[in-house]
C-alpha cells in the first residue's frame, strides 16, 4: 500500500512541477511580448 501511495504522490508532485514550469514559461512569453 505505502509503495503505491508514494508513487501516486510522486506523480502528483511531478505533474504540479511540470504545470508550474509550463505556466511560468507562458507567463514569461506573454511578458516579453
Amino acid at each position: 500500500r505505502s509503495r503505491i501511495f508514494k508513487q501516486m504522490e510522486n506523480g502528483v508532485y511531478a505533474r504540479m512541477a511540470i504545470l508550474k514550469d509550463a505556466l511560468e514559461k507562458k507567463g514569461f512569453e506573454f511578458e516579453e511580448r
